[in-house]
């Protein structure tokens, strides 16, 4: 019987920093090394309810006929995919493993007492234990033999729609509780089509550790705290931005959004001047989740400034007075009388358009007192 050479396991480029771990198991009068690598598909999961693909590259030195282990993961965020009772965790085999009509199973290991133990308890980690076992076919084994490694297993795993963590492990226990949960067979000659098991003292396993963050909620635009910013998702508006025109001063720039909106959960945002080039009435603010995916469209009302020049003045009164006598036509939105402009002339928060609103503007644009933005009352606010 022929001694197996041991070889170097290939550096493999994984997508997240891993900790390396290693253990020994082994075969009656066989050596070898065998490597496991996860690396987890994150483009697609940081946010609750969303899956992940895992796959599993595995290398080999000798000819392999047969493998099993357990998989842990931090049950605080992941749950199996369950596609039925014979495939939990959808497992699937690819590469040389399914090219060569070999026979993948897998069982949820999960609550079972001899999968738990030490630091991987059942109340913090779950457990899917896979097993591939190589078929005969006229005599002859198929085998899997990768020094460098191949992809030849992935299975799925879904963030939990409430996870109590913001990242989680994936890793094969190396602790010696888990021993008689492995096992490895071989063969020296795959045309006579006798194994060998492997026996841990003289097989040598190296494994990887891989760390997979998450988000605990979705991905929001939220109004900042201790501000009276309203983002109203129900209607598509952000208004209650406090900074007020001075003179000729602009009443709100893109920087000043910072102060009162918040992006929650990797969202990002950007602001979109509106065609009077201030971020003002009419502006918009579109909003994106951790992946560039849109997750909202604002439009921005600043009360006062109908015109969405940035400045509270009598043309902003001209509009509003227009408006109480039904006689403006406003443009940012299809419907004249349901937009941020027609909002914006509110200025008496009484969810209407009127003379009071006009009386309110041309005191404001006097310099009597000025147009707060808290939708609490009646907006003017004496110097």
């Amino acid at each position: 019987m022929n001694i197996f050479k041991k070889v170097a396991l290939v550096a493999l480029a994984l997508l997240l920093v891993f900790a390396s771990l290693s253990f020994g198991v082994s075969a009656a009068g066989e050596t070898g090394n065998i490597g496991l690598v996860f690396t987890a598909d994150t483009k697609t999961g940081l946010y609750p309810g969303e899956i992940i693909t895992v796959t599993l590259n595995i290398s080999t030195d000798y000819y392999c006929t047969g493998m099993r282990w357990p998989v842990m993961f931090s049950s605080r965020i992941f749950e199996l995919v369950t596609i039925d009772e014979d495939n939990p965790g959808n497992v699937q085999a690819f590469g040389q493993i399914a090219v060569t009509g070999s026979s993948l199973t897998s069982a949820d290991a999960t609550g079972q007492t001899e999968v738990h133990s030490g630091a991987y308890s059942v109340s913090n980690y779950g457990c899917l234990l896979i097993q591939w076992l190589g078929q005969s076919n006229n005599g002859r084994l198929n085998y899997y033999y990768q020094p460098t490694g191949s992809n030849c297993i992935t299975f799925q795993l879904r963030i939990k729609d409430f996870p109590v963590a913001t990242s989680g492990d994936i890793i094969v226990p190396t602790t010696s509780a888990y021993k008689a949960l492995f096992y490895y067979q071989g063969t020296s000659d795959p045309e006579n089509a006798v194994v060998y098991v492997m026996e841990q003292s003289n097989l040598t396993v190296t494994c990887t550790k891989e760390t997979v963050g998450c988000y605990r909620t979705e991905a929001a635009l939220v109004p900042h705290v201790n501000t009276d910013t309203v983002i109203d998702e129900a209607n598509g508006y952000i208004y209650g931005l406090t900074k007020v025109a001075s003179g000729e001063a602009l009443i709100v720039d893109e920087s000043d959004f910072a102060a009162f909106v918040t992006a929650e959960s990797g969202a990002t945002y950007e602001v979109i001047p509106n065609d009077a080039g201030t971020c003002s009435t009419g502006a918009v603010v579109n909003a994106y989740d951790g992946r560039g995916n849109p997750i909202g469209t604002y439009t921005v009302v600043v009360f006062g400034d109908v015109d969405g020049n940035g400045i509270i003045d009598f043309t902003d009164a001209s509009i509003i007075l227009d408006a109480s006598m039904s006689e403006q036509e406003f443009s940012w939105t299809a419907s004249p009388w349901d937009n941020a402009q027609y909002l914006a002339c509110d200025v008496t928060a009484d969810n209407m358009v009127s003379g009071d609103d006009f009386g309110t503007i041309i005191e404001a644009s006097q310099y009597y007192g000025y147009i707060g933005q808290c939708f609490d009352g009646n907006f003017f606010i004496d110097y």
